[in-house]
């Protein structure tokens, strides 16, 4: 990964790919009408299953007879279990892990109105 260098943790990596992601998906969107693109929100999806893939349905034509809000509910786990990476062998970054991590995502986050978690 450019910039990033041999000694990049796991947390630096995964921020460098999810703000180019961002990025690169915001330019694309940007060409197009109002009604054919649709920016959605992970913690929107986590929180509201239902909801976000009803918004979805509305921008998206599902094929005949699919309903996307239950495969929301089908797909999405529950806040509960996303809260606590522990379960999976993972875990939160540290404080000082987060103060290298903010300036790689500090664009991003600021789109969406979060503060620095520090």
């Amino acid at each position: 990964m450019a910039g990033l260098g041999s000694k990049a943790s796991a947390f630096e990596v995964a921020a460098h790919q999810g703000a180019g992601i961002v990025r690169a998906a915001r330019l694309a969107g940007e060409g197009l009408p109002e009604k054919q693109w649709l920016e959605v929100k992970y913690e929107d999806l986590i929180r509201s299953p239902e909801a976000t893939f009803a918004e979805i349905e509305g921008v998206v034509e599902p094929a005949s007879g699919d309903d996307l809000s239950d495969l929301g509910r089908q797909a999405v786990r529950p806040p509960e279990e996303v809260r606590n990476p522990s379960r999976i062998g993972a875990r939160l970054p540290t404080r000082e892990e987060w103060h290298r991590l903010w300036p790689i995502v500090e664009e991003g986050a600021a789109w969406y109105g979060y503060q620095a978690p520090f």
